[in-house]
């Protein structure tokens, strides 16, 4: 039996069970104040790259809603105006509908350019029932007229207009006049107003027409992205994707172009008619009209008219 010394001296020899215990908790680590202000910056500065990132891609995405203001609505056609014409739907669809819709008016028989024809492009606003007063005026020259909708306007596909698609919707329509009406590409005049004046010069560029009307051009996109003060804040050289800037086309078209001008007193725009009028390629002609006078604009037309076209006999 052990002695009650040997006992003890085992007990005292046995490190107790708390000093074995690690330790779980110390003193907090001091933080210095620079270091807080430096985490908070970088976090800070992280979110605005990111908000800025993804105002970019919301910008490229959608930038065409900036330029483009169409309307659905087709509340009136060329029958509210007392002309006949006949609807035209072009390139049909999976779904039974049609990508481009349009209003041929034919020239009445004994009209002096009956065996030509104007192709109408409306501007970035509204749709074709916005255009009767000009097109009316435009058939009174005795010419046939064919006006389209870009897809995203009046009756067309219901996608969002770009500036790519309605390129390829003018070209659609000159082939129509070709294929289906039979004209000869060089008895076609296309008539753009507006951003329609981009896609003239672009179609004129693609395909052969004897001349072309560019009537109040619109400014640039960059021009119009430049007023918009979120759009200001991105590189739009990087991002953009739309142009709406006819100059390049019009300084290598060598075919005869009339530029119709007069005061926009809606907003103090740039006279973007004015300034592709002097980069444009000869021949070319301005007018600057008092007012957007479709009575005026065909008083204009009929001898530039007389001048490109052969008159039917």
């Amino acid at each position: 039996m052990p002695s009650k010394k040997s006992t003890r001296s085992r007990r005292s020899s046995t490190p107790s069970r708390a000093k074995l215990q690690p330790r779980l908790y110390g003193p907090a680590p001091k933080v210095s104040f620079v270091w807080l202000i430096t985490a908070a910056a970088t976090a800070a500065a992280l979110g605005a790259l990111g908000a800025y990132i993804v105002l970019g891609i919301i910008f490229y995405q959608n930038q065409a809603m900036l330029l483009f203001h169409p309307s659905r609505k087709v509340a009136t056609t060329p029958a509210s105006v007392g002309l006949a014409y006949q609807r035209v739907a072009l390139n049909p669809q999976q779904n039974g509908k049609y990508l481009v819709t349009g209003w041929w008016i034919p020239a009445p028989q004994n009209s002096p350019w009956r065996n030509d024809a104007i192709l109408y492009l409306h501007g970035a606003t509204g749709s074709l029932s916005n255009t009767l007063p000009q097109l009316k005026a435009l058939h009174s020259l005795g010419i046939n007229i064919f006006a389209i909708d870009y897809r995203g306007y009046g009756q067309s596909a219901n996608t969002l207009p770009t500036e790519q698609s309605a390129d390829a919707d003018a070209v659609n329509a000159w082939a129509y006049l070709r294929d289906q009406q039979k004209f000869d590409p060089h008895d076609i005049v296309v008539y753009g107003q507006g951003a329609g004046a981009t896609f003239a010069a672009n179609l004129a560029m693609q395909r052969p027409v004897t001349a072309l009307v560019l009537a109040q051009i619109s400014p640039t996109a960059h021009a119009i992205f430049q007023q918009d003060p979120r759009a200001r804040l991105l590189p739009l050289f990087l991002l953009a994707n739309q142009h709406l800037n006819p100059a390049s086309d019009l300084k290598r078209l060598n075919i005869p172009k009339l530029f119709l001008d007069w005061p926009d007193h809606s907003a103090a725009k740039p006279n973007t008619t004015r300034h592709n009028y002097q980069l444009a390629a000869s021949p070319k002609q301005l007018t600057s009209l008092p007012a957007a006078s479709p009575s005026g604009i065909a008083a204009v037309l009929q001898p530039f008219l007389a001048r490109v076209l052969h008159v039917a006999k």
